[in-house]
């Protein structure tokens, strides 16, 4: 998807979408549209148990998800505004497939835990993301922000955990038994990633020239 948006960024505009990610990313070609669609019963896995599943299983299932339902909603929403049909289409075409990815994964997640559950999981999980943030960061500075970020994030975790109690007469402990956080997050780029997954799939390296 980089890539056919970096050859849009190209056509259109003039510009080597390379230059904007500063080689911190490689932009390489990858399957085509119709080679990414997969049978419906591809598509919906079987969940996880809520009740069995270590925290980190359900950190990734509900942080993929989100992303992928992010993503799918900004090229739905921000597609249609395009200024020209060939970028519409494009993101009208990549939206689809993200909708599938959310398909995927959030078919992941517990269907039988409440609204309640799934506000602390959500709360607890966005935690967890910030908190990695906070100590993986080199800059004091953007370190002040994620920290304050982290700080919101509590006190809604802690809200979430009132009204699971208040409601449903549970403790957060039945849904995080720890109450701690599992390895967090490195941040590193994901170039030599990215190079291995195209070896892998016998793709050709775009130089970044």
């Amino acid at each position: 998807h980089l890539y056919r948006y970096a050859d849009l960024l190209e056509l259109e505009r003039g510009i080597h979408a390379e230059r904007l990610v500063g080689c911190y990313t490689e932009i390489m070609p990858g399957r085509p549209t119709i080679a990414e669609h997969r049978h419906p019963r591809d598509s919906v896995r079987k969940p996880i148990s809520a009740a069995t599943a270590a925290p980190i299983t359900k950190l990734n299932a509900a942080i993929i998800t989100a992303a992928e339902q992010q993503t799918m909603n900004y090229y739905m929403n921000i597609g249609t505004f395009y200024d020209s049909d060939l970028g519409r289409r494009l993101y009208q075409e990549i939206g689809m497939i993200e909708e599938q990815h959310v398909t995927q994964y959030g078919a992941l997640l517990d269907p039988g835990m409440t609204w309640l559950e799934n506000l602390l999981l959500h709360e607890y999980t966005e935690c967890y993301l910030y908190w990695s943030c906070v100590e993986d960061e080199t800059d004091l500075h953007i370190k002040k922000i994620w920290e304050q970020h982290f700080e919101q994030e509590c006190s809604h975790l802690h809200a979430a955990e009132a009204l699971l109690k208040q409601y449903e007469g549970k403790e957060a402990c039945q849904i995080i038994p720890d109450g701690t956080f599992p390895e967090l997050l490195r941040f590193r780029p994901p170039e030599r990633i990215s190079a291995q997954g195209a070896q892998n799939h016998h793709f050709e390296h775009r130089c970044a020239g």
